[in-house]
């Protein structure tokens, strides 16, 4: 396993923590909001915190897209990214990403934004762990028109694959949502801005002055200093 791919396999445990951890704030009440932003990492929580799978095969990620299931996709997507070796999926998800070879998958679950903001997120991850040929400004782009919609997890998964392959102009849109946005959301533009390697000390240090409210400050301090060791722009 090379260095990338273990930094990445650390952070994404990291994000799965962050997101899926206890409501920090006293007097904020658990809504339906956070409930469907959780959706994306529910399933996997206590995978997470268990070893990492070694691969996942391509007939289960096929099968599983061709169910049409949202929630066993999601599932699926998220141990594809938990996985030690993924690198054998990457000819299939460029071509569902692409249109070039459907495999048997429904054109219009594929072209879900649920669905295709998670095949970004996986192929985001594999050209930041330094997989060749993949553009991750066509990820960033797709991602960028979803971080606003109403559907808060979609929203939430855009935010964080800006996180991996977004510009510097897109880390201070994130900022900006991140100042006095609903938790689930504020969570997601946080671990997004922590990851990313536009991101300065600067901004963060700014963001975190601008913050009102104790338990946001102290989930910025945290994600930064637990994410730190592990980011990998010095490494690309």
């Amino acid at each position: 396993m090379n260095v990338h791919t273990s930094l990445s396999q650390r952070m994404l445990s990291i994000a799965f923590c962050l997101l899926c951890g206890c409501n920090q704030s006293d007097t904020e009440a658990r809504g339906s909001e956070k409930s469907a932003t959780l959706m994306r990492t529910e399933s996997t929580s206590g995978q997470s915190r268990a070893a990492a799978p070694a691969s996942i095969s391509e007939a289960r990620l096929l099968e599983d897209l061709r169910s049409q299931d949202f929630d066993r996709v999601v599932h699926t997507m998220n141990d594809v990214k938990g996985a030690r070796y993924a690198g054998h999926l990457m000819p299939t998800l460029v071509d569902l990403w692409n249109g070039t070879d459907l495999h048997g998958i429904d054109k219009n679950f594929l072209d879900h934004p649920r669905i295709r903001i998670e095949i970004a997120d996986v192929l985001a991850q594999q050209e930041r762990n330094g997989y060749q040929g993949l553009d991750k400004t066509a990820f960033a782009s797709y991602a960028r028109g979803l971080i606003s919609s109403n559907d808060t997890q979609v929203a939430n998964q855009a935010m964080l694959v800006l996180g991996i392959a977004g510009s510097a102009a897109d880390m201070l849109v994130l900022e900006s949502m991140a100042e006095d946005i609903a938790e689930s959301r504020f969570r997601a533009a946080v671990i997004a801005l922590v990851h990313n390697c536009n991101t300065t000390s600067e901004l963060l240090d700014k963001l975190k002055a601008r913050l009102n409210e104790t338990w946001r400050r102290d989930f910025l301090a945290k994600t930064r200093e637990k994410s730190s060791k592990f980011r990998v722009c010095q490494l690309r």
